[in-house]
């Protein structure tokens, strides 16, 4: 049989003598319930062959990243070699393998050949079916082959708690993944003493990023300057983010006076940040330079309290609440990059209190808000024109959020993530959702469900992803995985 070779390499070549070692794939043998025999040979050597052995997998084209595999280490000679394969087959199932081999720069395939399995020896993990978008605490479906209810399932290294595997029969089971996944994830189970890995890892839409100490619980100082992140400036510790390098740098402890109801934004590569109080009360604003991450005090902000800051347009903007008779009434003060000063626009905006966000979707301007501070309160969503200064309310949402909750730009859409609590204020409170915006119908849709611990602290996005921080840890949000 002449075999088709699949080398990996970006590099065009002439057609003519290939220096590279080759090698075939022959038919699969000695097809039993106890398993295969894959059979390959070599037809040439050149240079060392560090590596041979075969693949297999569900796909029609396997490759090392979908398949389980079998090594057989270096090879000097050409010629046929084989090998008996008593794991990773379920009976009645159609399994694609190829030889391969490695020398130098040269990753060799065989040719694809195709059996029918009756069955392996050894039980195996066939493949984990998740659910579209994985979130932690989802439950996924692995099947298996020659399965018995003597099994440990492990997460990263680490056992999951027998009470979160059901559903175990000869085929499969059902286990429901832990709090705290990273965003690639390996499962693999224990039976009678030997581990069995998954064929392919485990991608979630949200995955735990970096520890970091954020300090007081309510700081939500989180904003990004070009590709560069600032997190929880105004408490005991702040923190930069590299996407990049995927790492959380220490910045300083209370670089500047601690407080709460803290935020920024950026226009042309420079951050502004603000606002908040603390006991006496705190009004200072501040520009950072991204480049070396230093901190100017500007003027002082004027004496009403900051619901949120924003940009749009090359322009900055805060939401204040200042007291006039019987209520308090909510403003908008629009930030001059050129002037550094801010301007109030006259006319008064939405009560807004401090459970708000805002975000931009074709070229417009929206806010969020929930109806009550403490409350499980269905969100509004308000549309904002700082040209004319006109505000527009949405229709109704059946989404229903507390005070913690935030906007992420991912994949090109803006997701609103939100949580409920039960009864207490901070303990426990649920993130439940990300919901995505329907500019068309300014709506927000449900798209993803949880129920993990989690207070939405702060958000930023950078590129195509979200990020959230909460008490302790940075996790990132990419629903296209």
């Amino acid at each position: 049989m002449i075999a088709s070779l699949c080398i990996v390499t970006c590099t065009q070549e002439e057609v003519g003598f290939r220096s590279y070692s080759r090698i075939t794939t022959s038919a699969v043998t000695g097809i039993s319930e106890a398993g295969a025999t894959f059979n390959g040979e070599i037809t040439l050597v050149n240079g060392t062959i560090s590596d041979h052995g075969f693949i297999w997998s569900l796909y029609e084209h396997p490759t090392f990243q979908n398949s389980d595999s079998v090594s057989l280490g270096t090879i000097q000679s050409a010629g046929p070699f084989s090998t008996d394969v008593k794991r990773g087959l379920v009976a009645n199932i159609t399994y694609y393998v190829r030889a391969y081999l490695r020398s130098g720069a040269y990753l060799v395939y065989g040719d694809v050949v195709s059996f029918s399995s009756k069955g392996s020896d050894e039980p195996a993990l066939l493949n984990p079916v998740p659910p579209n978008h994985l979130m932690p605490r989802s439950k996924v479906t692995v099947f298996y082959g020659n399965l018995n209810k003597n099994i440990k399932v492990m997460f990263n290294g680490d056992l999951i708690s027998p009470d979160q595997i059901t559903g175990i029969a000869r085929d499969s089971f059902v286990v429901q993944v832990p709090d705290n996944p990273r965003e690639l994830n390996d499962l693999s189970v224990l039976i009678n003493g030997q581990e069995v890995a998954a064929s392919q890892r485990l991608s979630f839409a949200l995955s735990q990023n970096s520890e970091l100490t954020v300090g007081i619980p309510r700081v939500k100082s989180a904003f990004t300057v070009g590709e560069k992140a600032y997190i929880g400036l105004g408490s005991d510790s702040s923190f930069t983010f590299d996407p990049a390098s995927n790492k959380i740098q220490f910045l300083g402890k209370q670089i500047i006076p601690r407080r709460s109801g803290f935020f920024g934004f950026a226009i042309d590569g420079v951050g502004y940040f603000g606002g908040g109080s603390n006991q006496g009360g705190l009004k200072d604003f501040y520009s950072i330079d991204a480049g070396t991450d230093k901190i100017t005090r500007l003027a002082d902000l004027a004496d009403e309290s900051t619901v949120y800051m924003f940009a749009f347009n090359n322009k900055g903007y805060r939401v204040t609440l200042k007291p006039s008779p019987f209520v308090l009434k909510t403003y908008v003060h629009e930030f001059d990059p050129v002037s550094k000063s801010w301007t109030e626009k006259p006319g008064d905006a939405p009560y807004f209190n401090n459970n708000v966000t805002t975000f931009e979707s074709n070229g417009s301007l929206y806010f969020v808000r929930t109806e009550a501070n403490r409350s499980t309160g269905a969100i509004e969503i308000w549309s904002y024109d700082p040209d004319s200064n006109v505000w527009t309310q949405g229709p109704d949402s059946d989404i229903k959020a507390d005070n913690l909750f935030g906007i992420v730009y991912a994949n090109n859409k803006v997701y609103l993530a939100t949580t409920l609590n039960d009864d207490d204020f901070f303990d426990p409170t649920y993130l439940t959702s990300f919901s995505e915006f329907d500019p068309s119908t300014t709506t927000f849709n449900t798209k993803f469900s949880t129920t993990v611990p989690f207070r939405v602290l702060g958000t930023f996005s950078i590129a195509s992803a979200g990020y959230i921080f909460s008490d302790s840890y940075l996790w990132k949000f990419d629903p296209s995985l």
